[in-house]
């Protein structure tokens, strides 16, 4: 709730991403990508039903545009240690609305229950 009642008092955009791997070298550079993780953004991990490992990553007043900027960085970090054979697949950014449809969807995507879209939205 936090977030998306600051998005919507201040007008202030919030932004998230989905990572989708599934190899065990995909989840290790997740892993580095959170250890160099911005003071305010927000990681958690989710299992898919598929048994892929989805990091999702809120990045709290944080616009598409620097988002997107960020996601580059992430992809980059891959594209340098991935192996042959790794696969990710993002999904965003995307903008951080209670509204937003197509986050709610691709939360429930990955097999995502409600309990775990709902602290989503929950900032410590």
């Amino acid at each position: 709730g936090q977030a998306i009642k600051e998005n919507t008092v201040r007008n202030e955009q919030s932004s998230i991403i989905f990572c989708k791997g599934h190899s065990k070298n995909v989840i290790k550079i997740f892993d580095k990508t959170i250890s160099n993780r911005r003071g305010a953004d927000i990681y958690w991990r989710l299992h898919a039903l598929d048994g892929d490992t989805v990091l999702v990553v809120l990045l709290p007043l944080t616009s598409l545009f620097q988002a997107q900027m960020y996601l580059d960085r992430v992809q980059t970090q891959f594209n340098r240690e991935s192996e042959e054979g790794d696969e990710i697949s993002i999904k965003g950014p995307m903008d951080v609305s209670s509204s937003n449809e197509q986050m709610i969807e691709a939360l429930k995507q990955p097999g995502v229950n409600d309990e775990d879209i709902a602290s989503c939205f929950k900032l410590d």
